[in-house]
């Protein structure tokens, strides 16, 4: 019976045959934590792009014209 995998789960010991079983899940928790903290950037700055569209600025053109007068 074929064993299933996870088809986002990278391969270390077929792209990494000579290095020893214990440096491979050593480099499997590296990887893991490495990609951990790109998915929180990603989502910290896709957070920051969104609140950016939704909150209008406090000097916004919409305010009044700046060349106008106020009455």
């Amino acid at each position: 019976m074929k064993e299933v995998r996870n088809p986002h789960e990278i391969a270390l010991g077929e792209s990494f045959p000579s290095l020893p079983q214990e440096m491979r899940e050593e480099m499997r928790s590296f990887l893991d934590d490495y990609c951990e903290i790109a998915l929180q950037i990603y989502e910290r700055i896709e957070r920051e792009r969104m609140e950016q569209i939704d909150e209008p600025h406090s000097n916004s053109y919409s305010e009044g014209k700046v060349d106008s007068p106020k009455k």
